[in-house]
């Protein structure tokens, strides 16, 4: 029976027979740990994390001297959001089996999230230490953005990249930790070099078709014109609860959700995936195969409801201290806007931005862990912003008022009137923690986590400048963009 979930799972297509195979095998064999361990594999992929969860405990009490079980329900708690719990089994783990790299690295993760800078410092090095090829657990180093490598590391790094059987994703990591690395030395051509070099590299192991995506927002702008949202519109769920937090990667969203988290009505998530997932269920098994969005012209007013009293539903799992309202920070969800509308008319909506060309740097420095595959190349980054800016405007025209726009550079020139208009816009009293966010203590997934757990600074203003001569491709195709800027924002960072 391991035979074909494998085949299955390795597929990534056919995850609801591997899911099926599984169970039947645990039902026939309930003490047979490798089952319990790939059903807890397939149903995280499934995105079935409660069901995850259960099975890798079950496989726990079966073998509790087993470090890779510990760490499989330390990964399914970290995905479902359960941080604390994670942070619990990988401890677990780590203590079982030290040398093992790939724990020490999900341990570390975990407490990065949980805001334990020196903790997790301690088991990347602990990764390191075990396997000094591990590029990725550098990267993960990096990634914590307030830190800065030691110069032995820096030449740690420079020497396994020149080891001629390293596997391109360590090569990739490497990069992206040593572009952080030289640019913390203010050498901004030789972290150009590795930054540059690693996108290269990634961007061919990703797939990304511009056409398509493209073609996809479009579709999305022309069905969800203002003559169809006015025709639909009063047929949603009235529930208030959702602040959508949308915009580009690293364009100070994550600054825009500390704030709100930090307000007593307010309870910060994370970047949920249920709305995207909520609207491409639209017309999934429809005989003629029509897909979102155009199958959402053939709702009725029952349905708008049902999907957004559903979108309420699969979130409310999120939500653990009973706020009257919750942040959902997908950035990606900035194509969805007229649908939340319809099915959550109360819903609120904050539009991150930032200097395109700060933006599109902070996003192709980023090596993201999945997805955002348009990131990788400089063409593709200055296309998705466009499109992004086309579908945001198409939102600002037909539901005026609906999606408030908040800039980086004007939010930490101007924390006090921008934290006022945020409040104001979503409905909420001023509350004087907000403008002191940094001392709310939760669990932060994005690569922001340690940035927003300090005051506001103004050392990131205009970083694209420190690269200006690399950006020509960029200027040429977003110009027209960035001469409508606000002042202040066009000129951060001179």
């Amino acid at each position: 029976m391991n035979k074909p979930k494998m085949a299955y799972f390795e597929e990534n297509e056919r995850l609801d027979d591997a899911e099926a195979l599984l169970r039947r095998v645990v039902e026939m064999a309930p003490d047979f740990v490798a089952a319990r361990v790939n059903l807890g594999m397939v149903l995280v992929e499934r995105t079935k994390f409660l069901d995850a969860i259960e099975s890798y405990k079950q496989a726990t009490r079966l073998e509790p001297k087993n470090p890779s079980v510990w760490g499989g329900l330390g990964n399914a708690y970290a995905v479902a959001n359960y941080q604390d719990k994670a942070a619990e089994a990988y401890a677990r783990a780590v203590s079982l089996n030290p040398d093992a790299p790939s724990l020490q690295m999900g341990y570390a993760h975990i407490l990065k999230t949980l805001g334990d800078q020196e903790g997790s410092l301690k088991a990347y090095r602990s990764a390191i230490a075990a396997k000094p090829d591990f590029g990725e657990v550098y990267w993960s180093m990096a990634n914590l953005k307030t830190f800065s490598f030691e110069e032995d590391e820096v030449a740690a790094m420079e020497h396994e990249l020149k080891n001629e059987k390293l596997d391109t994703s360590s090569q990739v990591h490497f990069r992206f930790a040593l572009g952080k690395a030289y640019e913390d030395k203010k050498n901004y051509d030789r972290a150009w070099h590795y930054y540059h070099s690693g996108n290269q590299q990634q961007r061919m192991e990703v797939s990304h078709d511009a056409l398509e995506t493209n073609a996809r927002q479009d579709e999305i702008i022309e069905v969800f014109s203002k003559e169809f949202i006015e025709k639909q519109s009063g047929n949603g769920f009235e529930a208030p609860d959702p602040i959508l937090i949308v915009g580009l990667p690293r364009s100070g969203s994550t600054l825009v959700e500390q704030i709100l988290a930090s307000h007593s009505q307010v309870e910060g998530t994370s970047e949920l995936p249920n709305l995207a997932r909520v609207a491409h269920s639209v017309g999934r098994y429809r005989p003629d195969h029509k897909q979102f969005p155009k199958s959402a012209r053939d709702l009725s007013k029952r349905d708008w409801r049902a999907y957004g009293k559903q979108y309420i539903e699969e979130t409310r799992r999120h939500r653990e201290t009973g706020t009257p309202f919750f942040t959902d920070k997908m950035p990606n969800n900035y194509s969805l806007i007229g649908f939340l509308h319809l099915v959550l008319p109360n819903a609120k909506v904050i539009n991150t931005r930032r200097h395109p060309f700060d933006s599109c740097l902070g996003a192709y420095k980023q090596l993201f862990g999945r997805g955002q595959n348009f990131t990788y190349d400089m063409y593709d980054l200055a296309d998705y912003y466009r499109q992004y800016h086309k579908t945001v405007s198409h939102w600002h025209d037909v539901l005026p008022g609906k999606v408030l726009d908040v800039h980086y550079e004007e939010t930490v020139s101007d924390l006090d009137s921008q934290v006022a208009r945020i409040l104001q816009h979503c409905g909420l009293p001023f509350e004087e923690k907000c403008l002191r966010f940094w001392e709310t203590k939760r669990a932060v997934r994005t690569a922001s986590s340690e940035q927003v757990r300090q005051p506001i600074y103004t050392g990131a203003l205009g970083k694209w400048r420190r690269y200006e001569e690399h950006l020509d491709l960029w200027k040429e195709q977003l110009g027209d963009i960035v001469a409508e800027l606000p002042e202040g924002v066009r000129t951060a960072g001179e």
